[in-house]
């Protein structure tokens, strides 16, 4: 049975929600979408996109395979706990530095 990747309308619907806020408000900075990406239908689609795109394992070293031998709704689930325990939203911004090496001749 092959598997759906439309976009659901839930997600759809936010993210043209985003889409417009950006295009009528060009300096705006969207800080606090970090609770929006930890939802768990947003997860659930982005893993089978992944899944389906054969994706490289992420910066924990997960592959497609190691979360479905564990089990993905454990998967989904220990993202949730960790969030609570962490009281909710625990991302600070930064502002990314970069330095530029010189390089000896």
């Amino acid at each position: 049975m092959a598997m759906s990747l439309t976009t659901p309308d839930n997600i759809r619907t936010l993210q043209k929600k985003l889409y417009l806020k950006a295009k009528a408000e060009p300096s705006y900075r969207f800080y606090l979408l970090y609770d929006k990406v930890h939802r768990a239908d947003i997860l659930r689609h982005a893993y089978n996109l992944v899944r389906a795109n054969k994706g490289a394992p992420g910066v924990d070293g997960a592959t497609c395979a190691a979360i479905e031998a564990a089990g993905l709704a454990n998967w989904l689930g220990g993202i949730e706990t960790e969030r609570n325990r962490c009281g909710g939203i625990t991302y600070k911004f930064c502002a990314r530095v970069e330095k530029m090496s010189s390089v000896a001749d």
